[in-house]
């Protein structure tokens, strides 16, 4: 079943970027999350806006569609209309807002067939403004729903942007002040029912059993986990350069008093597709340098994690570890914000909450000498621990 999205009971404010004098000078970035709803048009929508230095004068929707707005940063909001009901205009800078709503497209959809959409936005949000117009970096990522097929995706200019598609899961990222429009068409079948788009899909069609739900599924490595849950199915490499200079990068804990006893459990092979016999390192999940926010190919890398995780009852801990670069408490503090982070993303993708928990370890728990560049990149990581 398609998980509920940004459930209430879940603390929204861990997924708030921390913003850091590392960051960008006079930037400002976009980050919007989409979860489609099955009826084609209907969405949740999660915003994270983030300046350092530009004056954002963010216009907030109808007040009975927000679910939740926050703020993090050295200056408070300058303007809020009608602060007690979150109507109107907030305006900011050097901070990171999150704003998170209900919606419905109207004009931007159009059913083109029986179940088939074509939904046509511009590439860049229309909800805020940025003081010098300069936005450095913006991306639309949409979840659709389990049952929908992606028919097609392009954008007006292939100069802009760059897609990223695996498989529910679309983004739109680009690094450029001017919109273009992005199209996307789209199939959602109904009753939960599976189209075959060709006639070659019909002879290759293949119906999973109760007993084997994955009997269908793509297995490119052959270690019998399909690729959809396999958090192993791409060889990890070393972090990239975006990582080089961070001296806070998520990790979570060779403490092992989370650990625990691991005796009658599956073993990683069974349920990630790893062969780690310890700790297993998340090693695609990588966070900018000073910030806890998700990246979309960290994104992509937890969406299976998510699906692994639905398949065992065991308990796990994501831990967070830093290098030993600057200050010690605000690596903590900042190991803590990216394993909540992570924790959050895996309950928007349904693994339950008593699943998982998180704990930031900042610089404690190194597994390689912090004097050499790889010795630090290596200990910048972020952990699962099977735990009691």
């Amino acid at each position: 079943m398609y998980p509920t999205f940004l459930s209430r009971s879940v603390t929204l404010g861990i997924l708030l970027t921390v913003w850091s004098s590392a960051a960008l000078a006079a930037s400002a970035t976009s980050d919007v999350l989409i979860v489609l709803a099955a009826d084609g048009r209907s969405y949740t929508l999660q915003q994270t806006i983030a300046s350092d230095g530009p004056l954002v004068a963010l216009q907030l929707p109808d007040a009975s569609t927000i679910k939740q707005f926050d703020f993090l940063g050295p200056n408070q909001l300058t303007h809020r209309e009608n602060a007690d009901t979150l109507s109107g205009a907030v305006e900011f800078w050097d901070g990171v807002a999150l704003l998170r709503y209900h919606n419905e497209y109207i004009d931007e959809v159009t059913q083109t067939g029986p179940h088939s959409y074509r939904l046509s936005v511009p590439s860049l949000p229309q909800n805020f403004a940025v003081e010098n117009g300069d936005i450095t970096r913006s991306s639309f990522t949409w979840v659709f729903p389990p049952d929908a097929e992606l028919l097609s995706y392009s954008a007006v200019s292939d100069e802009i942007g760059q897609w990223r598609n695996n498989g529910q899961e679309l983004a739109y990222e680009q690094a450029d002040r001017f919109a273009v429009t992005l199209t996307i068409e789209y199939r959602i079948a109904p009753n939960n029912a599976t189209t075959a788009s060709s006639p070659e899909a019909m002879q290759a069609f293949c119906v999973p059993t109760a007993d084997n739900p994955d009997l269908c599924a793509e297995d490119d490595d052959n270690d019998g986990v399909p690729d959809h849950r396999d958090v192993c199915l791409v060889a990890a490499g070393l972090p990239d350069e975006k990582d080089a200079s961070d001296a806070e990068n998520s990790e979570t804990s060779q403490n092992n008093s989370a650990a625990g006893n691991t005796e009658n459990v599956r073993t990683w092979q069974e349920d990630f597709g790893c062969q780690s016999t310890e700790n297993l390192v998340l090693s695609d999940v990588l966070f900018p340098s000073g910030f806890s926010y998700l990246d979309v190919p960290s994104r992509e890398a937890l969406d299976r994690v998510a699906e692994a995780l639905q398949q065992t009852d065991s308990f796990f801990e994501i831990g967070a570890h830093t290098d030993n670069r600057g200050n010690a408490k605000t690596n903590l503090a900042l190991s803590n914000k990216r394993a909540e982070t992570v924790r959050y993303y895996l309950l928007l993708k349904g693994v339950q909450p008593n699943q998982i928990r998180a704990k930031g370890y900042g610089e404690q728990y190194p597994i390689a000498d912090n004097a050499s560049a790889t010795g630090r990149r290596t200990n910048r990581r972020v952990e699962l621990t099977r735990i009691e």
